[in-house]
C-alpha cells in the first residue's frame, strides 16, 4: 500500500510539473531574447530546459522539490494574470 501511494504521488508530480511547464510556454514564460527556457540550471525552477530537469527533480523525490516558478517568471505571471 505504501509503494502504491508513493507511485501515485510521483506520477502526480511528473504530470503536474510537465503541465505547468507547458502552460508556462503558452503564456509566454521564459521567452527571453529568443530563449524558450530559463538560462542555466536552477534547481526546482519549472521553466528550466529539460536537460536541467532530471527525473528526480520532476518527480520531486530524493529530497527534491517542490517545483516553483523563478522570481522573474512569477513576476511576469502576476502582471498578466492579476488577482483582482
Amino acid at each position: 500500500a505504501l509503494a502504491l501511494g508513493e507511485a501515485v504521488r510521483v506520477l502526480g508530480n511528473l504530470v503536474r510539473n510537465t503541465v505547468s511547464h507547458e502552460i508556462g510556454h503558452s503564456l509566454g514564460l521564459a521567452n527571453i531574447e529568443g530563449e524558450f527556457h530559463n538560462i542555466g540550471d536552477n534547481p526546482g525552477w519549472i521553466m528550466d530546459a529539460g536537460s536541467f530537469r532530471p527525473f528526480e527533480e520532476r518527480a520531486e523525490i530524493d529530497g527534491q522539490g517542490p517545483a516553483v516558478f523563478s522570481p522573474n517568471n512569477r513576476s511576469y505571471l502576476e502582471r498578466i494574470l492579476p488577482v483582482e
